[in-house]
């Protein structure tokens, strides 16, 4: 694993694109959010929508599944499709379903639990939280590319 320190934002942005276009993976580590690190809108919003609509008419067939067709029962002359009494709990499946779809992509999209990352045994990276502009790359080929782009200083970190 190969970390990088550079002296500005702009610097480091410069040395990010050129690495990205090069087909590279670059993390950078910063005190602050670069506008080049935002991958613009998440799709996870998206997903937990669709996640609980399925869900919410999952719940609504089943219960319409089994009291019209699987087990039809004549109560105090109520028809057998009585959708009133099939909303709640609908409603309460589609909510489980986007909560529990919301708590895994928010891990996966995090790629946690993560117990360990090799990158954080450089010392310099503490600074980053403060005033240091870092790059991570996990290629070696990163170290041949980032000669010549301003880097203060190049590091190999074990992995």
């Amino acid at each position: 694993m190969i970390v990088a320190a550079f002296p500005n934002a702009e610097t480091l942005q410069g040395a990010a694109r050129a690495l990205r276009g090069a087909g590279l993976q670059v993390e950078t580590r910063t005190p602050i959010a670069l506008p080049e690190d935002e991958h613009g809108p998440s799709r996870i919003p998206r997903v937990i929508f669709g996640i609980a609509l399925a869900g919410f008419a999952g719940a609504f067939g089943m219960q319409c599944y089994a009291t019209m067709v699987s087990y039809p029962q004549l109560i105090g002359g109520r028809p057998n499709f009585f959708w009133t009494s099939f909303l709640v709990y609908a409603v309460e499946t589609g909510v489980l379903a986007a909560t529990t779809t919301g708590v895994f992509a928010f891990l996966l999209s995090n790629r946690l639990p993560r117990y360990w990352e090799p990158s954080d045994e450089h010392d310099a990276l503490r600074a980053a939280t403060r005033d240091g502009w870092f790059l991570v790359a996990e290629d070696p080929e990163a170290r041949r590319l980032l000669h010549g782009m301003g880097s203060t200083s190049i590091d190999q970190v074990p992995a």
